[in-house]
């Protein structure tokens, strides 16, 4: 029971060390005449192993005899029908070391880990509204006002079906749950500005002469 219970704590230590060293890295490596050889380097570890491959202009490889101990990962490929070894230390998000061929040749590699973007959280801002607000001649007029919203950058749309009308915003702000934005158009320009409260948004539409009406709407 002792033996099986350290054999499952070294299995584990293993596995939280290779996780160090498993997923993507911008690999560059340099040939015997000096040529940069560019590659992406993917390591996954599954069920305590790593597998991995490297890709480039060529085609991806699959790795072979993957090995990551004492900070230094080690692994086989074949590379245009030459069998290379790669060894290279790791230290933070860089991997540094040498590749040698079965034929004698040898070079420098080193790789930097590519750091996924994390994704943007979905503000409670986007998406498409049914709104209400007061037209020029201060009769109701409704409107479809669409947000989007592409990592941290914005763009949107105003569709008035009653008119045929299809107008883009600009200068869209968000804070938060709050935004503003400017609608123009010929007869000079609409802004707009409002809170979401529980998938409704109520505010205020300001006309080119700067009358203030009352804007409401829901998804």
């Amino acid at each position: 029971m002792r033996k099986a219970a350290l054999l499952l704590a070294c299995t584990v230590s293993l596995s939280a060390f290779a996780a160090d060293v498993a997923g993507k890295w911008n690999a560059v490596a340099q040939d015997p005449s000096g040529t940069e050889i560019k590659a992406e380097l993917s390591l996954k570890l599954d069920g305590g192993k790593l597998s991995g491959t490297m890709g480039g202009p060529e085609g991806t490889i699959q790795l072979e005899s993957i090995e990551f101990k004492d900070n230094v990962l080690t692994y086989k490929l074949d590379y245009g029908g030459t069998p290379v070894t790669v060894k290279m230390t790791l230290n933070g998000d860089k991997l540094k070391g040498n590749y040698t061929t079965d034929g004698g040749d040898s070079g420098p590699i080193e790789a930097t880990r590519i750091v996924e973007k994390a994704a943007a959280t979905a503000s409670p801002v986007a998406g498409d509204w049914k709104v209400t607000t007061a037209g020029p001649d201060g009769s109701p007029i409704k409107l479809l006002l669409t947000l989007k919203q592409e990592d941290s950058k914005w763009s949107g749309q105003i569709v008035i079906e009653e008119y045929g009308m299809t107008v883009p915003l600009a200068d869209i702000k968000v804070d938060g749950r709050g935004f503003t934005c400017n609608v123009p158009t010929d007869q000079g320009t609409y802004a707009l500005e409002a809170k979401v409260s529980d998938e409704k948004i109520e505010g205020t539409s300001t006309s080119p002469d700067g009358t203030k009406n009352k804007l409401t709407g829901t998804r």
